[in-house]
This record gives structure tokens, sequence and C-alpha cells, in this order.
């Protein structure tokens, strides 16, 4: 359950949480866990669906929002094909949404749309990225950071 969870990482200090919510009609539980776990200040809700942010942020406007996109992989490489409007319509993403952060799967991110989303004060996250070689070139675009199935990606960084 989500309050197990949640406790979890309430107990680790060092440990932020990522809240990737599919569907609406959670918002309200979700923020009232967050908060009587103490994590709304370690916490990032990430949707593709701007009225489930919308309603975070009533609930809450101390929670970090975070627009997710495309909607699905298939999406991100037809989307890759058009590069120049690309970081446009993030951008208007990230602005209709008020988020912080732009969670984007690694097939849309480019140099000009993480450039687009710093200049609007949102860092860019990137999914899902399970090589290290990967890891690299988003490092090398100015990622703010990626969101892995295996942590083990990051082992070349970190004994570098």
């Amino acid at each position: 359950p989500l309050d197990d969870a949640l406790a979890i990482l309430a107990a680790q200090p060092s440990v932020g949480l990522l809240a990737d919510v599919k569907n609406g009609g959670y918002e309200r539980e979700l923020v009232e866990a967050m908060r009587n776990h103490g994590l709304v200040d370690r916490a990032l809700v990430s949707t593709m669906d701007l009225s489930i942010l919308r309603q975070v942020k009533r609930l809450d406007p101390g929670v970090r929002r975070s627009v997710t996109y495309p909607r699905n992989r298939a999406r991100a490489a037809a989307r890759r094909r058009a590069p120049t409007l690309l970081p446009w319509r993030i951008a208007a993403l990230v602005l209709r949404a008020e988020a912080s952060v732009a969670t984007l799967n690694y097939r849309v991110v480019t140099r000009s749309v993480v450039e687009r989303c710093h200049d609007l004060g949102a860092a860019v996250f990137a999914w899902t990225v399970n090589d290290p070689a990967l890891v690299a070139r988003l490092d090398g675009l100015g990622v703010d950071g990626v969101i892995t199935d295996d942590p083990s990606v990051f082992q070349a960084i970190f004994q570098a």
C-alpha cells in the first residue's frame, strides 16, 4: 500500500519521491499521505494529465509538479521527427501545467528541448533510461536527472 511505501521513504532523508500518477481520482489521498509522512518537500508528482496536476496544486501548492511527455513511446519516435517544434510544444505544456519539471521520454530529449525548459526554470528528467551510454549522452545534453529500471547504469559514473 501507498502508506507503507511512503513510510519507508520517510525514514530515508536522502531519498526523494517521484509519484508518477497514471489516473485521476487519487490526488487527495496522495497529497494527504505525502503530508502525513513529511514528504511534500521531497516529492514530485508527475503525470501526462494536466487536470491531475491542477488538482494537486489546489490541494497543496507546495507540491512540485512535473508534466510527462509524450503519452507513449510510439509518439516519442514520431515527435522526434519534428525537432524544431518540440521545444515550443513542451514549453507550452510546462507553462500550462505550472510545472517545475518536464519528465520526458529520452527519445524527445534534445539540447534545444533542455535549453527551452531551463529557460522556463524547469528541470528535465528523462525516462526510461537503462543504458549507460544513453545516460552519458543525456548528461551531455544537460538533463537534470534520469529515471531508470536499472540503477547499475550509474555504476560507471560512480566508479569514475
